[in-house]
């Protein structure tokens, strides 16, 4: 009874915030796709948002091994260890957000020939959208790394709000 009801609440606390914040990822992503749609951009998008996706997937990686070497100093209650951890996971993610926003401010255009079949409206259009959502890649750091840490659930629901504005 009381242990049941106890562990609903825990579990609550926790899913409450990532389904807010999935919530609102969900909701900007389909925002997104209505206003390009009105345009007709979607191909140039897409296109754009390979370089999203790999961010994405590197910053993964780097939280994934942060996470193993953070729960082992938290299991061994090495506090000291757990703040270098994070300290060190986020300059990782910022170095990251750095690399891959000047690859797509300065390299764009090679970037998404890379990826394109060589339309090269689709690149110009795709390009336009690439300077701009680079600059959401440092926010987006951030929020990876509070998604793995989830210490303070409410600056989950903070960052996720300004990444998706």
């Amino acid at each position: 009874g009381f242990v049941i009801i106890f562990v609903l609440i825990v579990a609550l606390k926790i899913a409450v915030p990532i389904a807010l914040q999935q919530l609102l990822n969900q909701a900007a992503s389909f925002v997104d796709t209505l206003m390009v749609s009105k345009i007709g951009a979607i191909g140039a998008v897409a296109l754009a948002t390979q370089l999203d996706s790999f961010v994405g997937t590197v910053s993964f990686g780097i939280n994934s091994g942060g996470q193993m070497y953070a729960a082992q100093f938290y299991g061994a209650k090495d506090y000291k260890s757990l703040k270098k951890m994070f300290g060190f996971q986020l300059l990782l993610n910022l170095l990251n957000g750095t690399i891959f926003f000047l690859i797509a401010f300065l390299c764009g255009r090679a970037v998404l020939n890379f990826y394109s079949s060589g339309n090269q409206e689709l690149i110009e259009v795709g390009l336009r959208y690439l300077k701009i959502s680079c600059f959401s890649y440092f926010v987006c750091e951030l929020f990876f790394i509070n998604k793995i840490f989830r210490f303070k659930k409410k600056i989950i629901i903070y960052i996720s709000i300004n990444r998706n504005l």
